[in-house]
């Protein structure tokens, strides 16, 4: 680490990659909530399900209702706004639809007892959230038949090698010929206040 922060004329002859052991399960789990504001405390769960090594694989939180107002032109300039007049009428909006505001896959592994355990313990965990509502999804013990890895999602999640994420915006072998992509990763504090600021300063922009 580090080795080529003054140069780069270093020669590397040798490499170790940690691998992880083949597990015994496979469990993802997805959390609902329907308030604007409640992204605040999902992201403290996911923070602490993280950092306290609960939850050992990726993660995918989404914001359904910026996907369902995104096409209306009465309501998609509320997302840039932070006042209580537009939170109350997105929130509004999302109850009336019953469409949640944020979502979240928790994926984990590890033996099969450990796994559904830690998914229960994340659910009552974020039963705190008033209204969150929980999904349980796929569940796999490996190895994985041939059947299974035809019907599988997200392929890097099992270990998998896979270019399929070339194909978002690809103008390539890897997919259907689009527009093309632009992606950028930002960095910010792992919390929901940070969120709602991003989301803010991204609609804007």
């Amino acid at each position: 680490d580090g080795m080529f922060s003054q140069s780069n004329f270093g020669v590397v002859t040798k490499m170790g990659i940690w691998l992880m052991p083949e597990p015994e399960a496979y469990l993802e789990g997805q959390a609902l909530v329907f308030k604007h504001d409640d992204i605040i405390p999902l992201v403290d769960h996911m923070k602490y399900f993280m950092n306290t090594g609960l939850q050992n694989c990726g993660t995918n939180l989404q914001s359904p209702i910026r996907f369902a107002v995104g096409g209306d032109p009465a309501l998609r300039p509320l997302l840039a706004r932070g006042d209580a007049e537009a939170i109350e009428r997105l929130n509004a909006f999302a109850a009336e639809r019953d469409i949640p505001f944020y979502s979240n896959w928790f994926k984990f592994y590890g033996p099969e007892e450990v796994v559904r355990a830690q998914w229960e313990y994340a659910k009552k965990r974020m039963s705190s959230i008033p209204g969150a509502r929980f999904v349980d999804g796929a569940f796999y013990k490996f190895p994985l038949t041939e059947q299974q890895v035809l019907t599988l999602r997200d392929e890097q999640d099992f270990g998998i090698p896979t270019l399929s994420t070339f194909s978002i915006g690809a103008r390539s072998r890897f997919g259907p010929a689009t527009r093309g992509h632009v992606g950028f990763s930002p960095v910010i504090p792992m919390t929901g206040e940070a969120v709602i600021e991003s989301q803010r300063v991204f609609e804007a922009i």
